[in-house]
């Protein structure tokens, strides 16, 4: 959510930035979603992740605190490469977050997306319309 103008100076111009940050962001994962990616791994779209201690560890402090803890969903792949767009939804007070071009490596899955199972068509023996008619019925139905 954005701050009213009074509490923030940049309030209008944050406001645009994050309009359009969502705008951009709808756009990639579109993108993303019609190219199939070659070497996929095992994160794949809508897999829930997070940030490795490992990599937490090497931030300044702020960007630490503004990913610990954080769970969020891989959008796609960025511009045909291996690194990845994350989006972390709105946490308590920490705003919405959308990452570009994660390495794969700094990031750990938590959930894999669920797979649609196929369900198997049900199989009718005939319907009406695959009878065969008769000549008397076709003379009747064309006339």
């Amino acid at each position: 959510m954005v701050a009213p103008d009074h509490d923030c100076p940049y309030g209008p111009k944050l406001r645009l930035l994050q309009q359009a940050n969502k705008l951009l962001g709808k756009a990639f994962i579109h993108l993303n979603q019609s190219i199939s990616m070659p070497n996929d791994s095992e994160l794949q779209v809508n897999a829930k992740v997070r940030f490795t201690h490992e990599r937490l560890s090497v931030l300044m402090a702020h960007d630490r605190r503004r990913l610990e803890g954080r769970v969020g969903t891989v959008q796609g792949r960025w511009q045909g490469t291996r690194k990845l767009t994350v989006y972390f939804p709105q946490d308590g007070s920490r705003a919405e977050l959308r990452i570009l071009q994660i390495d794969p490596r700094h990031i750990e899955l938590v959930e894999q997306p669920p797979v649609a199972e196929e369900l198997p068509s049900p199989l009718i023996d005939k319907a009406p319309s695959d009878q065969k008619m008769s000549q008397e019925e076709l003379d009747k139905l064309f006339g």
